[in-house]
């Protein structure tokens, strides 16, 4: 169904995968669970890997103060603020459920007709259901994935 639980962690996380689909306006349902644990109104803003964020207000200032952060002295921290704030949007969904994606939005995630809500840690993905199938949910090793990860950043376990 798709939503926030609280495990054991102690942290919210979001879970699951859920299908639907782009109205010929640009117009889509956001998951009830989704919905829910990212409030009234919330943030849409352009992810990696071709895809799109949706963030809840929390999650957003967190984003931002992160962006404040950086030393927009080097050119990566302004690409990067670019890249993020430029493709930005406050969206409130109608009483349907839905949110308008907009055109720039769409055409920068490939987004077609049917897509792909898909839970990351502290955002929801938005994917085109092509792009996701033909590789971004399924075209890698996750045994290599996680030994490559335990590399660059060792799993920590039994601590909360």
């Amino acid at each position: 169904m798709g939503g926030k639980i609280n495990p054991n962690c102690g942290e919210e996380t979001y879970m699951g995968e859920i299908r639907h689909s782009v109205d010929a306006k640009g117009r889509v349902t956001i998951p009830s669970g989704f919905r829910e644990a990212l409030g009234e109104d919330f943030i849409l803003t352009k992810g990696l890997d071709r895809c799109l964020w949706l963030q809840s207000r929390a999650e957003w200032q967190a984003t931002e103060d992160y962006i404040r952060s950086l030393d927009h002295n080097i050119p990566e921290a302004r690409m990067y603020a670019r890249f993020v704030l430029g493709g930005t949007c406050h969206v409130e969904p109608d009483k349907q459920g839905r949110i308008l994606i907009p055109p720039n939005l769409r055409e920068y995630a490939g987004l077609t007709k049917d897509v792909v809500f898909n839970a990351g840690v502290d955002y929801v993905e938005i994917w085109d259901s092509e792009n996701f199938d033909g590789g971004a949910g399924s075209d890698f090793d996750i045994a290599d994935v996680t030994a490559r990860l335990n590399e660059i950043a060792p799993m920590k376990r039994g601590e909360s």
